[in-house]
């Protein structure tokens, strides 16, 4: 009996993992890059929204012109809306272009932050790095250690090549 006991502790401590726990959303809205990019998305908001108001102004001016007419021609109603689904079709590809820039964004920063956590977890001798709202009890709060290493000036460029594909 003592020997099925002990070779029970023994076989379960082999599977014991150290498990590290990161708070993402705390981590992205502290980190400095964020706001800088953040930036640069209002900028190209700015930009697009400049673009189609030119593009407004245009059509305003084309369509004024059309209108001041005696009597419409059935090319002045083509080309009247031809100018209508052009403004039309560069709103819809400006909103495209921004929330696929927005997409990626937030995906580089993420990607960022788990590779971060995968090269401290590693650092410490951790073995598994989950998000901290997953679990109840327990793990090694990696959070402020991500963080700062990230807003760290003076930490070397992160390459994350290599970080992916060890031990995986």
């Amino acid at each position: 009996m003592k020997f099925l006991f002990i070779l029970f502790c023994v076989s379960t401590s082999a599977f014991a993992t150290t498990l590290g726990v990161i708070d993402s959303e705390y981590i992205f809205n502290q980190y400095n890059k964020r706001a800088v990019l953040e930036e640069k998305l209002d900028q190209r908001r700015s930009e697009l929204n400049n673009e189609i108001e030119i593009l407004r102004q245009t059509l305003l001016i084309k369509e004024k012109s059309i209108k001041s007419k005696k009597t419409l021609t059935s090319k002045d109603k083509e080309i009247l809306l031809n100018l209508k689904k052009q403004f039309q079709k560069k709103i819809e590809t400006s909103e495209i272009s921004f929330e696929r820039e927005q997409r990626n964004f937030v995906y580089d920063i993420k990607f960022e932050i788990d590779s971060v956590a995968i090269l401290i977890g590693k650092e410490k001798n951790i073995d598994m790095v989950i998000e901290k709202s997953a679990t109840i009890y327990g793990g090694t709060d990696l959070t402020e250690d991500v963080l700062n290493f990230l807003n760290n000036p003076t930490s070397y460029k992160l390459d994350t090549s290599n970080i992916l594909k060890k031990d995986f």
